[in-house]
């Protein structure tokens, strides 16, 4: 039986975000102040981690997750074009 892959952790997936080439600007992880424009950002609000796009000061398409794990497969599939709604 193969092992179970380990939940993916902010760390993790900045990680994984450089080793595949993802301009930092393309991208926000966790409070570091202003994201540049036109940006998926992985932010914690509350109790809730969230992912949302901004563009021009606006936060949209905003999905709450319950989980960091959740949270940051939602912004590596949004980054790789992989989204299903």
């Amino acid at each position: 039986m193969a092992d179970a892959e380990p939940p993916l952790t902010c760390q993790r997936l900045a990680v994984i975000l450089r080793e595949e080439g993802y301009p930092s600007g393309s991208y926000g992880i966790g409070r570091r102040g202003k994201y540049q424009d036109q940006a998926f950002v992985l932010d914690r609000w509350s109790s809730r981690w969230v992912v949302y796009y901004t563009e021009r000061g606006a936060k949209t398409d905003i999905r709450k997750h319950v989980s960091e794990d959740a949270a940051c497969r939602d912004l590596l599939a949004r980054l790789r074009g992989d989204v299903t709604r």
